[in-house]
């Protein structure tokens, strides 16, 4: 049987989607779109409040920011796709306190805006925290330290209370993996951290470090990846934002990239159902399609 044909019976994953119900299509609408093309997961992770039109910098923000994204993930579940909820604070957030509060502010700020969003996650019963981290562009040093500290405390609280972690790094390779393996106090918290948006020696510097991650849906990102064993998830990363289109891939194209990939680089069902199905029961706890 052409291995075109055996595709269709996959299952795919979104492991890390944003939705706008504000400004884009919003959960009920992708996640409708995504479950015809043989979708059964989407991680939504929130935006940061400005892009919802809410205050910024302010636990005010965050907390509307978190009741908007517990009503998404129960659109995802009335759709009849499995969903899990992210809330946290975009590094590119905190660039932005650091230029406009100040160093020691955004520090103070960063700190309590990151212990009020993993009380938000327990209260609204939220998979875990993210995006946090650092930028992926070339920032202020300062930005990165006020990072640096926001990142630590995230990862403590989210072993204290249970949560998983998504990061958003720089992709430096090598270096970028082993500052995070670093980071990380135990196996336990080990198991419970992906780094998003992994890609090339990024991608094989988390293999090596033996960290769970995502990969963008883009087919040359995949056709790299499909080299490698098969402990990640596939991301889109949307943005739900119609002012960028084409940005990054829709959930809804994941199943297209992937058959793009695969018709170059030879892999086998068993491989793409552990990177769309097995893998995300592992790390998200939820129930397998």
């Amino acid at each position: 049987m052409p291995f075109e044909v055996r595709l269709v019976e996959l299952r795919y994953a979104d492991a890390h989607c944003h939705v706008n119900p504000v400004n884009g299509l919003g959960a009920e609408r992708v996640a409708a779109k995504f479950r015809k093309v043989g979708g059964w997961f989407i991680a939504l992770v929130a935006l940061s409040p400005s892009h919802y039109g809410f205050k910024p910098f302010a636990v005010e923000g965050y907390e509307r920011v978190a009741a908007l994204l517990a009503r998404e993930v129960e659109a995802v579940r009335r759709v009849g796709l499995e969903a899990a909820g992210f809330l946290g604070i975009h590094p590119a957030e905190v660039d932005r306190m650091v230029a406009q509060i100040g160093v020691e502010e955004a520090y103070r700020r960063g700190i309590e805006l990151v212990e009020a969003v993993a009380r938000l996650c327990l209260r609204y019963g939220f998979t875990g925290l993210g995006e946090v981290g650092r930028p992926h562009y070339q920032c202020r040093a300062e930005s990165i330290t006020i990072c640096n500290l926001i990142l630590d405390r995230a990862l403590e609280l989210a072993r204290d209370y249970g949560l998983l972690v998504h990061l958003h790094l720089e992709q430096a390779g090598e270096a970028t993996a082993r500052d995070v393996s670093q980071r990380l106090k135990s196996a336990l918290q080990r198991r419970m951290v992906a780094v998003h948006h992994a890609r090339g020696d990024t991608l094989k510097g988390c293999l090596k470090e033996g960290l769970w991650m995502t990969v963008p849906a883009r087919r040359d990102d995949l056709k790299l990846a499909f080299k490698q064993p098969p402990h990640y998830m596939v991301e889109s990363d949307f943005l739900d934002d119609p002012k960028r289109p084409g940005a990054v891939v829709e959930p809804f194209r994941i199943p297209e990239e992937i058959a793009g990939a695969a018709g170059e680089v030879e892999v086998d069902e068993e491989y793409l159902w552990r990177i769309c199905v097995d893998n995300v029961v592992e790390f998200y706890g939820v129930k397998p399609p």
